[in-house]
């Protein structure tokens, strides 16, 4: 709220940004890692940051949707992707088939103080 000219209250309009969206973290080691990504794993790591649900730690890969969506025909393809994502720890394993724990260093799709909040370092 903010007072107008004559001291009444009057609530402020602010503009939302109401399409979803994840955030990938900008950081020297980041980018140095994508270059060791092949095109592949660069396509599904794109994928992955389009399908991360908001504020949520993991995510299920349906891998038949995104080998469509993909134009890949051999699951050889797809898995040597996935494993270079493990590999170099954008992912990884879950005890859940085609679920996997999203590393929230490299990308996020919330808040991550409030999903994290062991992890706040107060300064």
């Amino acid at each position: 709220y903010k007072k107008d000219k004559d001291g009444v209250w009057l609530p402020v309009q602010k503009e939302l940004e109401v399409t979803r969206s994840c955030k990938v973290y900008l950081t020297k080691d980041n980018r140095s890692t994508m270059f060791k990504l092949s095109p592949r794993a660069k396509e599904l790591l794109m994928w992955l940051i389009y399908e991360t649900e908001s504020n949520s730690e993991w995510v299920w890969i349906n891998k038949v949707r995104y080998m469509k969506e993909a134009g890949i025909t051999s699951v050889n393809t797809y898995k040597a992707a996935l494993n270079e994502l493990i590999k170099l720890n954008y992912i990884q394993l879950s005890i859940i088939k085609d679920t996997y724990w999203i590393n929230p260093d490299c990308f996020f799709n919330g808040n991550r103080v409030n999903v994290f909040t062991k992890n706040i370092v107060r300064k």
